[in-house]
């Protein structure tokens, strides 16, 4: 977009940028990004905040006021969050990241060829608003998997140095969705589910399916997905929705057991 304005009689400081000849645009510290570059989400929310977004390969200068571009910058979200799973046991666990999404992955030389191999995003945590990530799984055998959300770790030395699981007592509130027995493990929750109720889904993913997980930080529920379908019980969440302990942090946890299997985290 092209603003150039005035606020409530008070004239509004401007960002200028000019792009060079050959680039599709030039950023703010001169890194020259040109049409066919694929962009990060870094880069993305950089070019929606200087309003780059165009079709056209060539631009004029363009003066935006820093309060226009603050304010697209702080409320501007893409679809998927860009997940760092960051705590799990380097011994049989490995991250790649190629700068378009984390994979997670049995390390080169485990400890076992198979055993309980967990990652949590001990660094992304989410208090408020709706956020949702994208997983693609791929295995060649076995059934054993888990999904969910924690608030909290209790003992995170347990997770780096041992083979936890994702039921394990280290983590606090866990909901998440078991690949092995078809169904949601819910924390107790205002009275309606009892610590460990079990929402029967009837399904679980399998080779090259995406699984959503949707959290709800307003209105303190998650959803998941297989392949963009709702997973529901008909009786205890026909609507998809598994209530969590309200005004907690909760970050998102993943859990296998077999060496060939691998979870790619989808950010566009």
């Amino acid at each position: 977009f092209y603003c150039k304005s005035q606020c409530m009689g008070n004239k509004q400081s401007t960002t200028q940028v000019t792009p060079k000849k050959n680039a599709m645009f030039t950023t703010a510290n001169n890194t020259e990004i040109h049409s066919h570059t694929r962009f990060n989400r870094e880069q993305k929310a950089l070019l929606l905040s200087f309003g780059f977004i165009r079709r056209d390969k060539q631009f004029a200068v363009l003066s935006i006021p820093k309060d226009i571009v603050q304010l697209v910058a702080m409320f501007c979200t893409f679809r998927f969050e860009d997940i760092r799973f960051t705590c799990f046991n380097a011994r049989n666990c490995i991250t790649e990241n190629d700068g378009h999404g984390m994979t997670l992955k049995t390390s080169a030389n485990p400890d076992k060829v198979a055993c309980h191999r967990l990652f949590v995003a001990d660094q992304n945590g989410f208090n408020r608003g709706v956020v949702m990530w994208r997983l693609k799984f791929s295995c060649d055998y076995g059934t054993e998997g888990g999904i969910g959300v924690v608030s909290g770790i209790k003992n995170k030395d347990h997770v780096l140095q041992s083979r936890p699981w994702i039921t394990d007592g280290c983590f606090a509130d866990t909901t998440y969705w078991s690949r092995n027995a078809y169904n949601i493990t819910a924390p107790a929750s205002e009275d309606k589910y009892t610590t460990g109720h079990k929402l029967h889904v009837g399904e679980r993913w399998e080779n090259g399916d995406i699984i959503d997980v949707e959290l709800d930080c307003e209105h303190w529920f998650v959803k998941f997905y297989r392949n963009e379908k709702l997973m529901t019980d008909k009786d205890d969440a026909p609507d998809g929705k598994i209530p969590i302990y309200p005004n907690k942090t909760y970050y998102p946890i993943i859990a296998f057991y077999e060496r060939n299997d691998v979870y790619s985290v989808m950010i566009e």
